[in-house]
């Protein structure tokens, strides 16, 4: 939970990143990696000169095409809603809504072609008990751009909880 504080301060600084998901130190595909991510989850490391190059390049060779889903982070949240996201994909530029199973989010706002921020909205009646006795709901999250819609994917769920 902490990197959802650390992503709101850097959003909101604006402070160059090469990638602002996942827990210092892990990377999850970047450019140039040969995974083809843009860039998510190189932890908290300022921007090179050569990753902000890396990162032109690899966005110009999709440039106008749909988008593409990554990773969002984080992935869970109380089930009231409120809670800071952030996804990350190909072509996000012009994002125009955010929707958690099928729900329009608040507050969304484009940092760059491959980053989208928005705050969840509350759940919808997605909940039901799950491990241990938790209450949750799973549901995916979508991001709308002028060249389409992010796909559903195992890498864009978002677990409510109670």
């Amino acid at each position: 939970m902490a990197t959802v504080g650390v992503l709101a301060a850097l959003v909101v600084s604006g402070v160059a990143m090469t990638s602002v998901l996942g827990p210092a130190g892990v990377g999850r595909g970047g450019p140039g990696d040969g995974n083809g991510g843009p860039g998510v989850a190189r932890g908290t490391q300022p921007a090179r000169a050569y990753d902000s190059a890396l990162a032109v390049e690899a966005r110009s060779a999709h440039s106008g095409s749909a988008p593409t889903a990554v990773a969002i982070g984080p992935s869970e949240g109380p089930s009231t809603g409120g809670t800071l996201v952030a996804i990350s994909a190909w072509n996000l530029g012009g994002a125009t809504a955010v929707y958690f199973g099928g729900v329009p989010a608040t507050q969304v706002t484009v940092v760059s072609d491959t980053l989208v921020t928005a705050v969840s909205p509350p759940d919808t009646g997605n909940l039901s008990p799950g491990p241990g006795g938790l209450v949750v709901g799973t549901v995916d999250v979508s991001v709308v751009t002028p060249n389409g819609t992010t796909p559903d994917s195992i890498a864009d769920r978002f677990t409510y909880y109670v």
